[in-house]
């Protein structure tokens, strides 16, 4: 078993990444024309899904944000339980239907994929 060294001279600085950051962002109309081309449903929807999938984040730190924030108002407001719990439900059940609305995404995501890679072969 050999043990790799690191190389500094292998190094890149900054303008050398910078034109290969260009180099490769150059590829990019054309690598959506193939798929446009392909698929353009699948590519609609991949967008779509793609973009839903970035708000998710967003969406579930507001929902958990808002269930502390009925969780600890209930404690300081010493409400019963009961009534803590449904100030929260609406949230928590937002949470959920987040979660799984995440989880679907990226299965339909992934079956969009794969249905474009057939028809590009």
């Amino acid at each position: 078993m050999s043990i790799r060294h690191y190389d500094e001279s292998k190094d890149k600085d900054w303008r050398e990444r910078l034109a290969e950051a260009r180099s490769a962002l150059g590829n990019v109309p054309r690598a959506f024309g193939l798929l446009w081309e392909a698929a353009p449903g699948g590519t609609v929807g991949i967008t779509t899904v793609t973009v839903l999938d970035d708000a998710y984040p967003a969406a579930q730190a507001w929902a958990a944000k808002m269930i502390l924030d009925g969780v600890v108002d209930s404690i300081r407001l010493h409400r019963d339980p009961m009534a803590g719990v449904r100030a929260v439900a609406p949230y928590v059940a937002l949470e959920f239907v987040l979660v799984v609305t995440k989880d679907v995404g990226g299965r339909v995501r992934q079956l969009m994929r794969e249905l474009i890679d057939l028809r590009l072969g």
